[in-house]
C-alpha cells in the first residue's frame, strides 16, 4: 500500500512484520513472539537504505523484541543516526 510516493507501507509475509519507511526513517512493528537476528531489508533498494537516518523496531503493543542483538546488516544504513529498538 502506498500512502504517497515517499511513504511506503507493506506487510512482509516472510517474517510477518509491518514495515513503513520514507526517505529518512524506517519502522518495523512485529508480532509479539517473533524474534530475528537481522533486519529484513533485502528487498529494499540500496539507495533507500543509504538514506535512512532513523530506524525503529518494536513488537506489537510496545512489548520487548523482536531483535535479540544488534543486527549484522545494520551497516547497510550508512547514514543511520538513531537506532531505537524496544
Amino acid at each position: 500500500m502506498y500512502t504517497n510516493k515517499n511513504d511506503i507501507t507493506r506487510l512482509d509475509k516472510k517474517i510477518e512484520c509491518h514495515r513503513k519507511y520514507n526517505s529518512t526513517w524506517m519502522e518495523f512493528i512485529c508480532p509479539d513472539k517473533l524474534l530475528f537476528n537481522d533486519i529484513p531489508i533485502d528487498d529494499i533498494n540500496s539507495t533507500i537504505l543509504k538514506s535512512i537516518e532513523s530506524l525503529h523496531i518494536t513488537g506489537k503493543y510496545d512489548i520487548r523484541g523482536p531483535l535479540t542483538r544488534i543486527p549484522s546488516n545494520i551497516c547497510r544504513f550508512i547514514k543511520l543516526q538513531v537506532y531505537n529498538k524496544k
